[in-house]
């Protein structure tokens, strides 16, 4: 399945389309402390641990459980997700950071951008949609840290 996606001026905000339809949305908070969002039915929310820490938590829509983390290796621009013990490897593809991907035991899912980073496609294939949120998440947060 391939899902175009867009983002605001600001990149606070991401929609993820199939055709016209919204199928999804992932909001960055103001101050890129965490965000939320939902696609395909996965609804979670996104926190990071501490300013200092390379880590994310993630948690149910409401806040409340804990449902899994993503670790970012800053050195080797990539980062491992996991969500209900599900694992998720997620890295870059090129240089230009441009291409990022995540594979899990069951599936994968390609991200490209273009338009500096504004839009961009999804191809995915047979990935869970919490994969695929937190790796436009995780992608995100990684381009923070090493911008």
């Amino acid at each position: 399945m391939e899902i175009n996606w867009q983002a605001n001026l600001w990149r606070k905000e991401f929609r993820f389309m199939r055709g016209k339809l919204i199928v999804g949305l992932l909001k960055k908070n103001a101050w890129s402390t965490g965000g939320y969002g939902e696609f395909n039915g996965s609804l979670l929310r996104f926190k990071q641990k501490k300013w200092w820490k390379s880590s994310t938590i993630i948690l149910d829509i409401e806040g409340k459980s804990e449902i899994g983390s993503i670790t970012y290796n800053l050195l080797k621009r990539s980062a491992i997700i996991i969500i209900n013990d599900q694992t998720y490897n997620w890295k870059f593809r090129n240089w230009l950071h441009n291409s990022w991907e995540v594979v899990d035991a069951d599936g994968s899912a390609v991200f490209t951008a273009n338009n500096w980073g504004k839009k961009g496609t999804i191809a995915i294939d047979n990935m869970n949609p919490a994969g695929v949120l937190a790796a436009m998440y995780a992608r995100e947060k990684l381009l923070t840290y090493i911008s």
